[in-house]
């Protein structure tokens, strides 16, 4: 045991005499006060009853009660080590203590081993706080911050009441917390209520009851303000489905006896129908493709003049590009009758090249 304690003496001298103290001299001197606190006790006792029960020489009093000393100092330099490493911390969202320990930067919720019965002394900052001189605007900044900070903490705790609702569930017995807004349900009790504050309890059939049952409008211009966002809503759902239905096409596909969805704008098909729309309102290639040209027209009667004489030059000059396309193909492919098949072939006079199938724009 005096072995032990000589050897934890070294390590809590070493340490409280470095400026830097090491994860490893820490390591060290715990290791040596778990097997000194085992047997501090016994060994005290001994002492005592040695002290009185045998005629000891003046020296070997003397030696057991320094060594008696020397432990007792070594334990309260130790404590010390340990409080001056550690740091006793509370959790804001569980309320309960833990510890974290300065040089690994790791948290425990056990009081670390050496402490004993002990605990830490006040924390630095209340002291600092209490002991420092404050001037009359320090002050005043301080309760300032101090009752906004509490301000904030009553917004959002009052905030959190009004979005969640405590519901018992009749089948478990348990409590849940139903978010109106969201329509979410959660087992744990929202963050930032703490541990004091909770939401009032609701019954299921009464939860029921207020999902279904809507409040009257207070007056009439809420009633108005109302019914214009429902306007609104209405007309913006319009929209998107009028634009969703002038992209996507419906086409039927034979083999798998369902239609698809081709997307006009990046040629991507889905077996998927599009959200925000109905398929009632998407239309056939052949529809889509009329749409769009009466959309053309509508555009260019209800257009600018300017924009239909642009319209209709564009389309004579599209017409002529097409026949003189047609008169260059009709010089250079000629059609032959083949003696074999009876069916007539397409020779490319310029390549050589021929085809079966007619070229187009022919």
């Amino acid at each position: 045991m005096l072995d032990q304690t000589s050897s934890f003496l070294d390590t809590a001298a070493k340490a409280g005499a470095s400026h830097h103290p090491t994860e490893t001299k820490v390591k060290k001197a715990i290791e040596d006060i778990s097997t000194i606190d085992s047997g501090i006790r016994t060994l005290m006792g001994r002492v005592k009853k040695s002290l009185k029960c045998k005629h000891l020489t003046h020296a070997d009093a003397v030696r057991k009660i320094q060594d008696m000393w020397k432990v007792r100092k070594a334990r309260k330099h130790f404590k010390a080590l340990l409080r001056s490493i550690y740091k006793r911390m509370d959790d804001p969202v569980t309320g309960k203590v833990y510890y974290f320990n300065t040089l690994t930067e790791m948290a425990q919720w056990d009081k670390p081993l050496g402490l004993g019965s002990d605990d830490y002394a006040a924390n630095k900052t209340k002291k600092a706080i209490m002991t420092r001189v404050w001037t009359q605007s320090d002050a005043a900044e301080f309760i300032q911050r101090a009752y906004r900070r509490r301000q904030a903490t009553t917004t959002v705790r009052q905030l959190i009441h009004k979005l969640y609702r405590k519901v018992k569930d009749p089948a478990s017995g348990m409590y849940y917390y139903y978010n109106k807004q969201t329509g979410e349900v959660s087992w744990t009790k929202p963050k930032l209520l703490g541990q004091h504050g909770d939401i009032a309890v609701e019954s299921n059939a009464k939860h029921q009851a207020r999902a279904t049952v809507k409040a009257d409008p207070p007056n009439e211009i809420d009633a108005a303000q109302r019914i214009q966002r429902m306007f609104r809503c209405g007309m913006a759902r319009r929209q998107m489905r009028g634009m969703i239905s002038r992209v996507y096409v419906k086409i039927w596909d034979d083999t798998r006896a369902q239609f698809y969805f081709y997307n006009t704008s990046t040629k991507t098909v889905s077996w998927a129908k599009p959200k925000w729309v109905d398929e009632d309102d998407l239309m056939s290639p052949r529809t889509h493709q009329a749409f769009l040209l009466q959309e053309k027209v509508d555009a260019i009667r209800n257009g600018p003049p300017d924009a239909a004489v642009q319209y209709l030059q564009r389309l004579i000059r599209r017409r002529q590009a097409r026949r003189r396309l047609q008169v260059m193909l009709a010089e250079v492919y000629e059609m032959v009758l083949d003696e074999a098949t009876g069916e007539y072939f397409y020779h490319n006079k310029k390549t050589g090249n021929v085809t079966w199938t007619k070229p187009p724009l022919i």
